[in-house]
């Protein structure tokens, strides 16, 4: 069944399916935008199936949790907007991200827009520069700042009375998380240093996460006036088990990334280390080389040996 943003049907849970335009629109638009950068990208010989699926398949993740009934029963139940925002935030975004949507979406662009998205990630590079924080922390700031921001009572109520501002609680978290991800994903290859970052971007994302989770699961009453439970389940129940999924099921999306990166920042900083022992050890060995020509030149070096044949002889 069918319902319209707002309404939960009294019917089987399974049945309260929402139609929420502006989610619908952007994600749509959004797809078919990329979908035209990629095949100008196939079209160049740079086909990219693999990114380009991951793409669509984090699209769908989006609109399944904007038009399932885990957005009906969001507006009576705290854990249900849970799982809405961890589908954004530790699904959708990363497969999104691995899509490169930035790059494949400006090829699709006219000319003048292109220029102009061009223009300002030149300008925002050069801000980072300036500011000297690595990409990777600012994106992980950026993003605990927003999860942290949205789930204080005052903003979360008004976002679930609000249309509006739930839309906007859900881009914010879409975009800074695609961010984030985005980020991770461009320092797979690089130097120890930065798989070092981002085993501490990881974790703390980790941290944040269960530090979050464990104030609603352990605050004692409701912190959010818009749920009086529902269901069986009390509002303290009800967030009780929203910090749970707050805490408990993002570890085991960053954790596993946060080892891999932590197991190639060691092999990393290994091999780094046997390169310098090895450039130590050759350029030791030049300059032991270069010492040995020397005095063997000057040791077969007529001139030099008479005179010091001359100096070593007395005078008469």
């Amino acid at each position: 069944m069918l319902v319209i943003a707002g309404a939960v049907t009294s019917g089987p849970w399974w049945s309260a399916w929402v139609l929420d335009l502006p989610a619908l629109a952007m994600v749509t638009g959004l797809s078919v935008l990329y979908l035209r950068g990629a095949a100008a990208r196939t079209a160049r010989g740079l086909a990219r199936p693999r990114r380009t699926a991951a793409f669509l398949v984090g699209a769908g993740v989006v609109l399944l949790g904007q038009l399932s009934p885990v957005a009906a029963w969001s507006e009576v139940l705290l854990w249900p907007h849970m799982v809405q925002h961890l589908m954004i935030t530790i699904v959708a975004a990363p497969l999104l991200a691995f899509g490169a949507p930035v790059s494949t979406v400006r090829i699709a662009l006219p000319a003048a827009p292109r220029r102009a998205l061009a223009h300002a990630s030149r300008r925002t590079r050069r801000w980072r520069r300036t500011i000297g924080v690595p990409p990777l922390v600012l994106a992980t700031a950026v993003q605990i700042a927003a999860l942290w921001l949205w789930h204080t009572p005052i903003l979360y109520d008004a976002a679930v009375e609000n249309a509006g501002l739930h839309l906007l609680e859900h881009a914010t978290f879409l975009a800074t998380a695609v961010w984030f991800w985005s980020e991770v994903w461009a320092t797979a290859r690089r130097n120890h240093r930065t798989q070092a970052l981002a085993t501490v971007c990881l974790g703390a994302m980790i941290a944040q996460g269960a530090v979050l989770g464990a104030l609603l699961s352990f605050a004692g009453r409701s912190l959010f006036a818009v749920y009086d439970g529902y269901g069986g389940m009390t509002a303290l129940q009800d967030q009780q088990f929203a910090g749970g999924l707050m805490w408990v099921p993002p570890g085991f999306v960053y954790g596993p990334i946060a080892i891999r990166r932590f197991i190639r920042w060691i092999q990393m900083a290994e091999t780094d280390l046997r390169r310098r022992e090895l450039r130590a050890r050759a350029t030791g060995s030049d300059e032991r080389r270069a010492e040995r020509d020397a005095v063997s030149a000057t040791d077969h070096d007529p001139d030099h040996h008479s005179a010091s044949v001359s100096r070593s002889t007395p005078a008469s």
